[in-house]
């Protein structure tokens, strides 16, 4: 009995010591950490120039990644759309769409024209009507396989609008339908299609039988 109540105390002991030396060395650690910390923050404290001089640095270093970025983002754009829209060549047709508010209902969708000048990735586009009066970027119209329309074949000296383009080259006149009200047979002046050089329509004379001329 004595010797196991002897063994036990023994034990004890041992037991204790090892808790007490854990205490000590997580005591010593905090320590450590606390002093490293205030060591950082009497740096801080000492030099706030050189921290915000570390600042400054690290958000340009940032700008600078970000306009890389952005330049490598905008070069991956323009290889894009230079695949979906090939480089015109002067002489070649092209074909322009008009806008729905800029034609009739019967009229084409599109104006046949030629390239005349390229600048800086814009192109001065001419028809037989005459010279557009601004310039287009390649997205706005589509190349043809086909030769339809010669630079001979625009008149020089002459400038138009793509509205005033599509309103010659339409067969009513411009937006909307314009059609007459006469009573009697369209051969005078007076009625409003021959005034304006164009024919008849289904819509005129609506109680009389039209008579194209």
């Amino acid at each position: 009995m004595e010797t196991a109540r002897k063994f036990s105390d023994k034990l004890k002991d041992i037991l204790d010591k090892k808790v007490e030396v854990k205490e000590d060395e997580s005591q010593t650690r905090n320590k450590t950490d606390i002093s490293s910390q205030d060591v950082l923050a009497i740096e801080a404290e000492e030099n706030p120039v050189d921290n915000i001089r570390n600042r400054q640095h690290l958000i340009r270093d940032k700008r600078k990644m970000v306009v890389t970025n952005l330049e490598i983002q905008a070069d991956r754009m323009k290889s894009v759309s230079l695949a979906n829209h090939p480089i015109g060549k002067i002489g070649e047709t092209v074909r322009i769409p008009i806008p729905d508010v800029d034609r009739a209902r019967s009229d084409l969708r599109n104006i046949l024209g030629v390239i005349l000048v390229v600048e800086d990735n814009n192109y001065s586009i001419g028809t037989k009507l005459g010279k557009l009066q601004q310039m287009y970027s390649r997205n706005q119209f589509t190349i043809c396989k086909q030769s339809m329309v010669a630079i001979d074949d625009v008149p020089e000296s002459v400038e138009v609008s793509l509205r005033e383009c599509a309103k010659k080259s339409s067969c009513v006149g411009d937006q909307g339908y314009n059609r007459c009200f006469c009573n009697q047979k369209c051969r005078t002046k007076k009625c409003k299609c021959r005034n304006n050089g164009k024919l008849c329509n289904s819509k005129c004379q609506q109680n009389q039988k039209m008579q194209m001329s």
